[in-house]
């Protein structure tokens, strides 16, 4: 996962950068779902990656008191991230369908 987000948003802007036609809906969709792949990114690095190198690094016999609360949190923003990212790809699969 680490490789692939960054190289899926690489892809799916050079795609969008790349695109013969100069407007329409393809357009809007290829530059619209590259942005779900970056916002889903940035938040897996703002938000996700520092609570699991937070866990990684605690006794899993002696958690937290707050650790429901952290739980949610990830919870949270995993679930904001599947949803950017399946709204991408569907979005590149429109694109892709003309």
């Amino acid at each position: 996962m680490p490789i692939f987000m960054p190289v899926s948003v690489i892809l799916t802007l050079s795609f969008a950068l790349f695109a013969k036609e100069l407007g329409g809906i393809e357009l809007t969709s290829r530059f619209s779902s590259a942005g779900m792949f970056i916002v889903a990114t940035v938040i897996t690095i703002i938000y996700n990656v520092p609570i699991n190198k937070a866990i990684q690094q605690r006794d899993a016999d002696n958690p937290p008191t707050d650790w429901k609360e952290i739980r949610k949190r990830w919870m949270f923003f995993q679930s904001i991230r599947s949803w950017l990212l399946l709204i991408g790809f569907v979005l590149l699969c429109f694109s892709v369908s003309f």
